[in-house]
């Protein structure tokens, strides 16, 4: 009994080590870099929530007063916790830059998003789009995130990270969409990916409707953003939209409409539809003349 004990023991104690090693990898990849914060929260005025179309602004107009809160795979869901957070934290909060793209309803964008991260700007679970009661809550934000072997997505991001580890990475030329020769496949792929039904998400809907209702309830303005496509993107998607727009202009909300705005400039683009560095700086400069 004493031996069994002894390894169960021993068991236990390999397991918590292994946890921690897990753990910590997933918080330094996974969390960390989702919930650090790029603008001054004292400081801005103005706040951009989209997924990762907006990630080309970078920080570039912080200065200006305008703080970037996007995030890759973000959805509406998301948005909400985070516009929750930033009428409590940012208190010259006047305006917010929100993301109307043609996409943003999908299906697929519902069950691909940030849910377990953004748990991160919420301190209470009341009118929470995806929780349900504190116990799930409390499973979700702590238990989840500190117990990386019951962590699906961060397993996946650990078996990534020593994947990294024990292949040698081949050295790859970086090239912009325009010098990219598989276009067409990439282009299409990534149109059935967005686009993969005609329907849209009733429940990205509702989080969408609360995004605006609450910013309207606070006196924030609200301004809608179409990013820039590449011409390939726009073909393949055929102008298929799942019109989150027409909610925004059923609530007399002015979109700002650049889908078209680099349409023959792929050199700007990174893919097909994200912009890169230099695309993403020429951007930030015209939608700074835009707003002002």
């Amino acid at each position: 009994m004493k031996r069994f004990l002894t390894y169960c023991a021993s068991f236990l104690l390999l397991l918590i080590g292994v946890n921690i090693v897990v753990t910590a990898v997933i918080l330094k990849l996974y969390y960390s870099p989702y919930e650090a914060l790029t603008f001054n929260t004292q400081s801005i005025h103005t706040l951009i929530l989209s997924d990762s179309h907006g990630l080309a602004l970078e920080d570039n107009l912080n200065n200006a007063g305008i703080g970037n809160f996007s995030a890759s795979s973000e959805s509406y869901f998301d948005m909400l916790r985070k516009l929750r957070f930033a009428i409590k934290h940012c208190p010259n909060l006047q305006r917010i830059i929100l993301t109307a793209d043609d996409h943003t309803l999908s299906s697929y964008r519902e069950s691909a998003n940030n849910k377990d991260r953004s748990l991160y700007f919420i301190d209470d679970y009341e009118n929470d789009p995806l929780i349900n009661n504190w116990y799930q809550g409390l499973k979700e934000k702590q238990i989840t995130k500190y117990i990386g072997l019951v962590n699906p997505k961060g397993r996946d991001v650990f078996k990534a990270y020593i994947k990294g580890i024990f292949h040698e990475k081949k050295a790859s030329k970086k090239v912009n969409w325009k010098e990219n020769d598989r276009k067409e496949i990439e282009s299409k792929t990534r149109a059935i990916k967005q686009f993969p039904d005609k329907a849209s998400s009733l429940r990205l809907k509702d989080a969408l409707k609360q995004i605006i209702s609450l910013a309207h309830s606070k006196n924030i303005k609200i301004i809608g953003i179409k990013y820039p496509l590449a011409s390939q993107y726009i073909k393949d998607t055929k102008d298929h939209s799942y019109e989150a727009d027409r909610i925004f202009i059923d609530s007399n909300i002015e979109i700002l409409n650049f889908k078209y705005l680099y349409e023959n400039q792929d050199a700007l683009f990174k893919n097909q539809d994200h912009l890169n560095k230099e695309g993403g700086k020429l951007f930030s400069e015209v939608l700074l003349k835009k707003l002002q």
